[in-house]
């Protein structure tokens, strides 16, 4: 058991609520609290016979997943995504790899960056992945391995050349100690006491290749790639910060 609970106003013995206390003692502001934590408990009950797990967190203050969250009900269960950032399979040269200026990170599609670089001879073309628009795309498999907790597994979601490249990328790049942050981002801090990893970010921006592996995992998510990079004012006014969500 992870939660113990010591209600003053709750009588085990008559298995009641000792309303008239309540009165006596709580403002309205405190008596909201009490019943929201009440209801939160009635909720963990609920849950933990439902799933067999403990509820841990506030109900019904937890916002909703905000963004698609694929079905896991049951092992072996498949989803396909298509994507049109298929996979570099020969690395561009050294001068085709440049860090993205703003124009090219901030198009919708990679097309720019393959117009304006000639990035499209490095991509994988399987001619029997063509779309209706005669664009080459990736098909990639989500198979669940676990129900609960959610765990898929994305078989060559990465090429070996991407893969080569973001442990290119990544050689002599400071190693931090992982944070801890509230939901929308703020309050981060390294804690010690519950995360103990290290890591380092590669920005979207430094390559080609890393901003295609970035546009990729959008598609894989069903969400729009504007998300993972900070976006311009008015960009997306649906978001209240210009954040990158990754």
């Amino acid at each position: 058991q992870l939660i113990y609970v010591y209600d003053p106003y709750y009588n085990d013995e008559l298995d009641e609520i000792d309303f008239s206390k309540i009165e006596e003692e709580l403002n309205k502001h405190e008596k909201e609290k009490y019943f929201l934590q009440r209801n939160s408990l009635a909720f963990g009950k609920a849950y933990q016979k439902f799933t067999g797990r403990e509820w841990l967190s506030l109900y019904p203050l937890r916002k909703q997943p905000q963004y698609k969250m694929w079905n896991a009900d049951y092992f072996g269960q498949e989803h396909w995504v298509i994507s049109k950032e298929t996979h570099y399979v020969i690395e561009p040269p050294e001068n085709l790899l440049q860090s993205l200026n703003h124009d090219e990170l901030h198009s919708s599609s990679h097309e720019v960056l393959d117009r304006n670089r000639h990035l499209a001879d490095y991509r994988e073309k399987n001619h029997d992945d063509i779309g209706s628009d005669g664009e080459p795309f990736l098909n990639m498999t989500v198979k669940v391995l676990s129900c609960a907790p959610r765990v898929f597994e994305i078989k060559n979601f990465l090429s070996q050349v991407e893969v080569d490249h973001i442990i290119h990328m990544a050689t002599g790049m400071k190693l931090s100690l992982s944070t801890t942050s509230a939901s929308d981002g703020s309050n981060r801090r390294a804690d010690k006491g519950t995360r103990t990893s290290k890591n380092s970010w590669v920005n979207r921006s430094k390559s080609p290749i890393i901003d295609s592996i970035y546009r990729r995992a959008a598609d894989l998510m069903l969400i729009d790639e504007a998300m993972l990079r900070s976006r311009d004012k008015g960009e997306r006014p649906d978001i209240k910060h210009t954040r990158t969500q990754a």
